[in-house]
């Protein structure tokens, strides 16, 4: 009689032991759960920045080049590419930087490229590209992002290429 007794306090236990692991597992489970589902999206809408991009350029004196986004959306820049250079004439003095701005961008960044005589005319005496893999957003949503170029000096071209898109 007494191994029967001792078996069942043995069954007891495991099963007291067994029910305890099991409420753990359950309360672990629905914390987990309820974490994720409380994480807000960072973006409501699916924007991909390599569908549907709005390239554009502009190599006027003082010309610019404007994305207007469709009313509460954000403009996200992704890509300038800018280039100078010197017809075969060339430059006979040191000219002002050229400088290039943005407008509705956090910051207002300036872009400033060297101006000024080279030693081989009808070159490009500088080009380079500036990228921003995540986009840069605009500062403030329906609003136009410009960008605008110098008064070009004479014998000088300056153009910019610039990409971006629309986004929440």
């Amino acid at each position: 009689m007494r191994a029967g007794t001792t078996d069942t306090k043995m069954k007891n236990k495991l099963l007291v032991i067994l029910t305890v692991v099991l409420f753990i597992v359950g309360i672990s489970a629905f914390r987990v759960r309820g974490q994720q589902q409380s994480a807000s999206a960072v973006q409501q809408v699916a924007t991909r920045t390599d569908a549907a991009s709005i390239c554009l350029t502009s190599a006027a004196s003082a010309g610019t080049i404007t994305w207007t986004p469709p009313g509460g959306q954000f403009v996200y820049v992704t890509e300038i590419d800018f280039q100078r250079g010197e017809n075969t004439t060339g430059i006979g003095s040191a000219a002002a930087p050229t400088t290039v701005s943005i407008s509705n961008i956090q910051g207002s960044p300036i872009w400033d490229m060297a101006s000024g005589p080279v030693t081989t005319p009808g070159i490009n005496v500088e080009t380079f590209t500036v990228s921003y893999p995540m986009g840069l957003k605009s500062a403030a949503p329906g609003t136009a992002v410009t960008i605008t170029l110098p008064t070009i000096p004479a014998n000088t071209f300056t153009r910019v290429n610039a990409c971006a898109y629309y986004g929440y």
